[in-house]
């Protein structure tokens, strides 16, 4: 923006080149001043800013709960608004979780998810991807309950966007993971979905683990978000 702003100023010191009191010294030594500082890209939080830095409680419409995050994290309308996304800046880079309403479940559905994480935990299929975690549990002081679940896959190409926003190709592992939220229902439950999208890697996840695990733990269920509209 600085540039632009610049060069009208700059044709006038231009044109008057041959008379410099067509100009105000005041007049030059803006002129002089707006050249002499180059355009400043908006600087990202470093890692200790973003592990330790201050914090706002973000509610995440249209899941009913919120979440404990760095300051310049935000809430995103993708694809038009029907995508909605928690995104933020990373240690590693930038992460983006869609937030989701999904079908609502039923008591035996918790127990099947239950039995299938165990199972998953204890074998892995050839060719197939490793999971690392497949945990259901409930949230302190309600009934709410969460399920998350982490798997890798193998090494592969990807394309990785880094902390400047430039994309490239190098090898890397894939990362998948879920929070799945049950509130209940009556005799059913509500179930929300957060998921890590946009091609999330082990690597990253290793390096962002503190900040990512932190906030997923800050999870609190907020039932009048349910109602309030997505902006």
């Amino acid at each position: 923006m600085k540039k632009l702003a610049l060069l009208p100023l700059l044709a006038l010191i231009a044109l008057a080149c041959d008379d410099k009191n067509t100009l105000s010294p005041s007049a030059r030594q803006a002129a002089a001043n707006a050249q002499a500082q180059p355009d400043k890209a908006p600087s990202r939080p470093t890692t200790q800013e973003l592990l330790s830095g201050p914090r706002k409680r973000l509610t995440l419409i249209p899941v009913p709960f919120s979440a404990s995050v760095p300051v310049p994290w935000k809430i995103e309308n993708l694809a038009g608004g029907s995508v909605v996304v928690l995104a933020g800046p990373t240690p590693s880079g930038d992460v983006q979780i869609q937030l989701s309403t999904r079908t609502a479940v039923k008591q035996e559905d918790l127990d099947i998810i239950q039995r299938a994480a165990k199972k998953e935990l204890a074998t892995t299929q050839p060719g197939t991807k490793r999971v690392l975690k497949a945990e259901l549990k409930k949230l302190p002081n309600n009934n709410v309950q969460i399920f998350a679940r982490q798997a890798v896959g193998q090494p592969a190409p990807l394309i990785i966007t880094d902390a400047n926003n430039h994309e490239h190709t190098e090898t890397a592992t894939p990362f998948d993971w879920t929070i799945t939220l049950f509130v209940p229902n009556g005799p059913d439950f509500a179930r929300y979905e957060l998921n890590f999208i946009g091609g999330l890697t082990a690597e990253q996840h290793k390096l962002d683990q503190a900040l990512l695990e932190g906030i997923m733990a800050s999870l609190m269920y907020e039932p009048s978000a349910a109602t309030q509209p997505i902006h």
